[in-house]
């Protein structure tokens, strides 16, 4: 492999590909708009104030076309902006794998945060609401107890006699101990009047009398608390009552009834606070005033903003909610919140690990723990980010390569930066390019061969016949074609004199330009025996024999036959002398060779191991001209057999290369002999030059789409115009 740095050397071969793109219509559109949209902000600036923006339709209509115009622009050039940063920030693998882990990493860590705050705030809100339930029942215990005490006390002493009052004065201070600003009132049976005490009158003044101060309440007790013996709760009745907002206790006792309230308001939300150490305030009590006068109860609403005697600040305000009951006619109020608190982290860290060492050390151990998940996190993010400029180097390293490749600079290798999967596939690649080297070598080597191939096919091609002889007798049509460009059949017919055609169809041993040459040897050794046959047959003058011994002898020449029988043996023993000489053991012919004798419609024929020739005669029977000797070229000792034939008027003689017989279908099998002699039986009335098409195209219709394995030589002699007998030469 070579060396990266070797290789960096050409790294200023690579050219930048041509992304510029046109801009479309709508963006041509956007951009008259973008400069319409500050045109007309610009405008609005300097003539604002002018009648083109005044409260006309004109100005209205102006001001909404800016509106439209930039608002328009800003969303356009915004879409605009973001999928440029998304297809800068995302074209690379490694940014978009960051990104994936990102997502796969963090969004977890997200949830499960958000998860944990919010379980924590509602966990320890509730907590602590429940901190603050505990303390306000407990009060509403201690009130219905404390009412049950009096009324025990106070069912055994006759109300008219001033032990009454000195014992409820005396009850009402032990109460105050732990329930201040508690006030009592207390009916007898039959009786409407009411003794009510307030905490300040039992402290300042003990004997003062009760009938000054109203207690805000009926002068009897409703209806539905009539049937009860005890009862305790919270109330919750209009602003315009003192009680709006309390505990209340109830305790039937004899003929006597003793209702114990005790108010919800700041001092009480301040007392537990710090009892319990939460910022409790209760809900807009420090709006009321209540004021007394001549027995009448004023509420009136305090003017200004509301402000929280504890100062919550920027904390969190949460409700305690309790179930309450209406005063008047005991109905239930489905939500009721006497106070709420501010939350806050710390105070709820304080209130639930407490000010104790061990809420100290398991302060210190959650800290610990998200200091520690912290550093895991970021340990993982950093072994993210390695492992993906892993894989991200070698994928950018292949597309560096493929860019050279591009290019054509297929000695560029990519560097193998791990010896794992992706390694693996970058030495994939060298080797790839490497092969594509290799192959791309080899296919100019294949196309110059192509090419001298199609030369050789040109060629050859001037080796067949140009134009085929005309015979009065007989009408010819051959056609080779070849399986591999260029062909190792052979055919030729050659006028050696007026009424003589020499007539040869030869196949050569394989295919390809091995078999065109020796082709092309056979065909020199058969035009230089035709032109010897040739010159044999002239007169003294240079004239071609008549044919006609006495015509010849009339006219002072000393004439011979030349071509008798015998002749195209000699002929084949020749070329196989020839062949034999020229050409490698290996090689070797199958040769038919014939002689046509017009005046007397004979053919003289040898077939060297040849396939047999077919004539049809007119009657449709068949002879197959069988008879000659083995291939030429493989033996220098080898002789030939001639023969002979007629060929009849309306004679059909097909001579064929075993290229035709031996065309395979898709299925493996072969045309063979029979099925041509039949087509051509049936089809022997044609011409001979569409006899000739028609059995290719039979041929191909036999093979289909599967390649032609060999070469197809085919030669139709068609017998046409009758010819008075002449008596065989012996």
């Amino acid at each position: 492999m070579a060396e990266p740095k070797k290789e960096r050397k050409s790294l200023p071969l690579l050219k930048k590909k041509n992304t510029e793109r046109v801009p479309s219509r709508l963006s041509r559109i956007m951009r008259r708009v973008a400069a319409a949209a500050v045109l007309l902000l610009f405008l609005q600036i300097i003539l604002g104030n002018t009648f083109l923006y005044g409260n006309n339709a004109f100005g209205i209509l102006l001001k909404i076309t800016t509106v439209i115009s930039i608002i328009g622009t800003i969303a356009y050039y915004s879409l605009r902006i973001i999928i440029f940063m998304k297809s800068r920030l995302l074209w690379r693998v490694r940014r978009r794998l960051i990104i994936t882990y990102l997502f796969i990493g963090l969004t977890p860590i997200l949830l499960l945060t958000v998860f944990e705050v919010i379980s924590m705030f509602s966990v320890s809100a509730e907590a602590m609401a429940r901190i603050l339930a505990v303390q306000i029942v407990s009060s509403e215990k201690r009130l219905l107890e404390n009412t049950k005490s009096l009324a025990n006390g106070l069912s055994g002493i006759d109300p008219s006699s001033p032990r009454f009052q000195a014992f409820l004065d005396e009850q009402m201070a032990t109460i105050h101990a732990s329930l201040p600003k508690a006030r009592c009132a207390i009916w007898r049976s039959g009786i409407s009047s009411k003794a009510f005490k307030q905490p300040a009158d039992i402290t300042s003044n003990p004997t003062a009398d009760s009938s000054k101060i109203n207690s805000g309440f009926s002068d009897s007790l409703p209806e539905w608390l009539q049937a009860k013996t005890e009862w305790s709760g919270f109330i919750r009745g209009s602003r315009g009552d003192t009680g709006w907002q309390s505990l209340r206790a109830v305790v039937k006792k004899k003929n006597l009834v003793i209702l114990t309230e005790f108010p919800i308001d700041a001092s009480y939300t301040q007392r537990l606070t710090e009892e319990t150490g939460i910022t409790v305030q209760p809900e807009d009590y420090e709006h009321i005033k209540v004021e007394t006068s001549r027995g009448n109860v004023v509420i009136s609403e305090t003017s200004g903003e509301s402000k929280s005697s504890n100062g919550t600040g920027s904390r969190f305000l949460y409700p305690v909610v309790f179930s309450a009951t209406k005063w008047k006619d005991g109905t239930p109020d489905d939500i009721f919140v006497p106070m709420s608190f501010s939350w806050s982290p710390r105070e709820a860290s304080k209130q639930l690990l407490g000010k104790s060492e061990l809420g100290q050390h398991l302060r210190v151990g959650l800290v610990g723990i998200g200091i520690t998940f912290i550093v895991v996190e970021l340990i993982a993010l950093l072994i993210a980010v390695l492992m993906t400029r892993a894989v991200t180097g070698t994928v950018h390293e292949l597309y560096t390569a493929t860019e050279y490749i591009t290019y054509g600079n297929f000695n560029y290798r990519a560097r193998v930066r791990s010896r794992d999967q992706l390694g693996e596939l970058a030495e994939a690649f060298n080797d790839m390019s490497e092969h594509i080297e290799t192959l791309l070598e080899e296919r100019v080597e294949r196309e110059r061969l192509e090419r001298e191939v199609e030369i050789a096919a040109e060629v050859q091609s001037k080796l067949f016949p140009r134009e085929l002889p005309r015979l009065p007798t007989v009408e010819i049509a051959a056609e080779c074609r070849a399986a591999r460009g260029v062909a190792g059949d052979y055919y030729d017919c050659l006028m050696l004199s007026p009424g003589h055609m020499l007539l040869a169809l030869g196949d050569v041993s394989g295919k390809g330009l091995s078999a065109s040459l020796v082709m092309s040897n056979l065909q020199a050794s058969f035009r230089a025996q035709a032109t010897m046959m040739t010159e044999r047959s002239l007169l003294s003058d240079g004239r071609p024999q008549t044919g006609n011994i006495a015509s010849d002898r009339s006219m002072g020449h000393r004439p011979v036959r030349p071509y008798s029988y015998g002749t195209v043996s000699r002929m084949t023993s020749v070329i196989n002398e020839q062949l034999c000489q020229s050409m490698e053991a290996n090689r070797f012919a199958t040769l038919f060779l014939g002689l046509y004798d017009e005046p007397n419609r004979t053919l003289y024929y040898t077939n060297s191991g040849h396939n047999a020739a077919m004539l049809i005669h007119s009657d449709g029977s068949i002879e197959r001209l069988e008879r000659g000797g083995m291939m030429v070229g493989a033996f220098d000792w080898a002789t030939f057999e001639e023969a002979y034939t007629t060929i009849s008027p309306d004679a059909v003689l097909i001579v064929f290369s075993d290229g035709l017989t031996e065309a395979r279908s898709l299925d493996g099998e072969e045309y063979g002999d029979e099925r041509l002699v039949r087509f051509a039986i049936d089809h022997r009335y044609l011409p001979a030059d569409r006899l000739l098409d028609a059995i290719f195209q039979e041929v191909d219709n036999w093979t289909g789409s599967r390649e032609r394995e060999d070469d197809q030589t085919l030669v139709v002699v068609k017998a046409a115009i009758p010819a008075t007998a002449i008596p065989l030469p012996l």
